[in-house]
């Protein structure tokens, strides 16, 4: 598959749609049409293949169901740094517990049919016992902090 390749140059114009390079679509498709990709990254990425489509960015707010304003950052960050824009810089323990919880919807919430807040206390419970006792396990931590800066005196 080619890349696609706006006719003009400047992402100032509202029917401008974005260039994408074959890697490019490449690395949003997963991004946009895969299961399991958080739903922060799915909108930045679902942002950028409209906009390549040739969607107006009102369009692409409208569609999206976001503001005008939204639509210029993400097309503004892929403009500055491709893919890679896409996602958070760094999000420090925030995300071990944007993990765990992800993981208690999925095994504990979504498909719950819950007859009372009693119920539904209870089966929290009960997960989270059954978390600490069997399936808990240590996030894998990848982040190694920022470059030391040299400072200038």
């Amino acid at each position: 598959m080619g890349a696609l390749r706006a006719p003009c140059v400047t992402l100032a114009l509202p029917r401008c749609p974005l260039a994408l390079s074959t890697e490019d679509v490449e690395q949003l498709r997963p991004l946009v049409f895969g299961q399991k990709v958080e739903r922060r990254i799915w909108l930045r990425a679902s942002i950028v293949w409209h906009l390549a489509r040739g969607m107006p960015p009102q369009g692409v707010g409208e569609l999206l169901g976001v503001h005008l304003r939204t639509v210029r950052k993400w097309q503004g960050r892929f403009a500055e740094r491709g893919v890679a824009g896409l996602h958070d810089l760094h999000a420090s323990w925030v995300n071990q517990v944007e993990n765990f919880f992800s993981i208690l919807h999925r095994r504990c919430l979504r498909h719950g049919d819950f007859r009372s807040e009693e119920d539904l206390r209870d089966r929290l419970l009960a997960f989270i016992a059954r978390w600490n006792k069997t399936d808990g396990h240590p996030f894998r931590w990848t982040f190694r902090g920022y470059p030391v800066q040299e400072v200038a005196v």
